[in-house]
């Protein structure tokens, strides 16, 4: 029971962690986008606060390719940990995945 119980935990962490690489995306598109969304009229002042600072503390939006390798991280972090629910030929497709490339 405590197995299955940890199971679960382990689950939904690996879930918050694909969000969050998704977040970073659509975070990434905004801020880089920025001059087509405020042509559009589809701008937040708060977003923009919180993206500057954010900006002015960890500086992830420095460079075009850095959002993109935290969010990749975050997505191959999720997708490491083992995982007994998902079925075999998941697994075999990852490796296939992994040794053509």
């Amino acid at each position: 029971m405590q197995q299955e119980d940890d199971l679960r935990g382990l689950e939904k962490v690996m879930q918050l962690m694909r969000g969050i690489s998704v977040l970073f995306l659509l975070l990434h598109f905004y801020w880089f986008c920025y001059g087509w969304f405020d042509m559009h009229g589809c701008t937040l002042g708060v977003l923009d606060r919180l993206l500057r600072n954010v900006q002015r503390t960890t500086g992830l939006f420095t460079y075009l390719y850095l959002t993109k390798l935290f969010a990749a991280g975050f997505l191959a972090l999720s997708c490491w940990a083992p995982s007994p629910s998902r079925p075999t030929a998941t697994w075999r497709w990852c490796l296939l995945s992994s040794r053509l490339s």
